[in-house]
């Protein structure tokens, strides 16, 4: 009972920090969402979250911590606290805290590597692609966008990738693609 209370007073001021409009501090105590069961309460933990010392986007994902949740209940309602966050970090030019949010809070790995992509970060858009372990045509098509053709095209061969690279460039980068399809065939 008394870890439950403490896991309950962790989130109370984590809430609280979120609804003062304390951003950064809230980020920094911000619970990570797990998914696969998460939502449901599945799993608990004795360990109390603890605040982290910094909001950069980490490409490498981290544990969740969010398996002691109490229900979905109070999961969907972090995921809209979350989702409100971004929204705000976004509007305000706050890119990468925002990446951070979609990625390490929200567990959003493909809307991250977009987001990042769109706003001009494409080769930590490329890195956590790759880190995250995303399909393999998606990593393929970051690192050719980020302009790091041979590590593109190396993965793309050791993962046979090709097509799907293809397909995904042929969309936003013809002229990638075209790049892309004669390493293919050659």
């Amino acid at each position: 009972k008394a870890i439950g209370r403490r896991h309950a007073r962790y989130v109370r001021r984590m809430l609280q920090l979120f609804e003062e409009g304390d951003l950064t501090e809230a980020l920094r105590h911000a619970i990570p969402l797990a998914g696969s069961g998460a939502e449901s309460g599945a799993g608990w933990s004795a360990s109390l979250p603890s605040p982290r010392s910094s909001l950069a986007l980490s490409p490498r994902l981290g544990v969740a911590e969010s398996s002691w949740l109490s229900g979905p209940e109070l999961y969907c309602h972090l995921q809209q606290v979350y989702r409100r966050a971004f929204e705000r970090l976004r509007e305000a030019g706050r890119h990468e805290e925002a990446a951070f949010v979609l990625a390490d809070l929200l567990r959003a790995d493909a809307e991250a590597v977009s987001y990042l992509e769109a706003h001009g970060r494409k080769r930590l858009a490329a890195e956590l692609a790759e880190a995250r372990g995303l399909a393999t045509g998606l990593v393929v098509r970051q690192w050719l966008v980020a302009g790091d053709a041979e590590r593109a095209i190396a993965i793309a061969r050791r993962t046979d990738s090709f097509a799907d690279a293809v397909l995904r460039l042929g969309r936003t980068h013809p002229g990638l693609a075209d790049a892309l399809r004669l390493h293919w065939g050659g």
